[in-house]
């Protein structure tokens, strides 16, 4: 910019010149580089050619799995046990039969006496072993129904164990909690769509399942007041009869126990049955046509 020659005289003229800052000058261009060798590898490239796929691990199976999947031959090991000692307990009232009109052979009633007692101490782990199980399927049964509710059972393994096992307590703790199971297979069927809440045709009625717990239960109860008469029977000492009939009623609580055991592996299979089937009809479309 230069000043208005009407401000400054002749010969006194000057002309102004706008410079930038210093700091606001750009950097000095860099000298040119020197060349450089060509990039390459020392070794011949992989990318996705060489993929290690390492498969994730198993979820870790609970220990009632195992226990579960066992339990159909523990139950009939259980069952063949109690006939087994009713067998003995049989061979027992035989003897006892024969020995009232005459003597019968002391080896052949200390055999006999033998067996029955070793049977006898037999069924008892035999049974409670057997309760185990069922009770370890009971609750694969209970975590599959409340998984396909994506939820969690919310009794504990070992609760659901200990009330299939200890004796007074499952009178009360066994129902519950196979209604319970049975309420879980109602929620899952009443949540498919399109399927009917009681399941399909061939799947039994909630109330049929209901009934066939409470006459479960009620033969339980039976069952075990039979077994502590008899056991109450046999403690008091009596006479060649009072004995008789002792054994003739332990021979009856070994057959009513083996039975009882094969009706409640027949229940949990049909709860079983029933999860099954409510599985298979999920995703299936009932269209009513008219």
């Amino acid at each position: 910019m230069s000043p208005s020659r009407r401000t400054l005289p002749p010969g006194h003229r000057a002309r102004w010149v706008a410079r930038r800052p210093p700091e606001t000058l750009p950097p000095a261009p860099l000298p040119p580089a020197a060349p450089r060798p060509t990039p390459r590898y020392a070794y011949l490239p992989r990318w996705g050619l060489r993929q290690d796929f390492v498969p994730p691990a198993a979820p870790r199976a609970p220990a009632t799995a195992a226990w579960a999947a066992a339990t159909p031959r523990v139950v009939w090991i259980a069952v063949a046990v109690l006939l087994i000692a009713a067998a003995a307990e049989l061979a027992t009232y035989l003897l006892l039969m024969v020995n009232r009109t005459r003597l019968v052979p002391g080896w052949s009633a200390l055999t006999v006496d033998a067996a029955a007692l070793l049977a006898g101490l037999a069924s008892w782990p035999a049974v409670g072993v057997a309760a185990v199980t069922l009770g370890c399927a009971l609750v694969e049964h209970r975590r599959r129904a409340y998984a396909r509710l994506a939820t969690v059972d919310p009794r504990p393994a070992w609760q659901v164990v200990a009330g299939c096992a200890v004796p007074i307590v499952g009178f009360f703790a066994v129902p519950l909690l196979l209604l319970e199971l049975l309420g879980a297979q109602n929620r899952i069927a009443e949540h498919e769509d399109g399927v009917a809440a009681a399941g399909p045709p061939d799947v039994p009625s909630d109330d049929r399942r209901r009934l066939f717990i409470r006459w479960w239960w009620a033969g339980w109860v039976a069952l075990t007041i039979v077994t502590v008469g008899c056991a109450a029977w046999r403690y008091v000492g009596g006479d060649l009869q009072h004995v008789a009939d002792g054994v003739a009623l332990t021979i009856a609580v070994d057959v009513a126990a083996a039975a009882f055991l094969v009706v409640t592996r027949v229940l949990l299979d049909r709860l079983a049955e029933t999860a099954v089937a409510t599985t298979e009809g999920e995703g299936a479309r009932w269209v009513m046509v008219t």
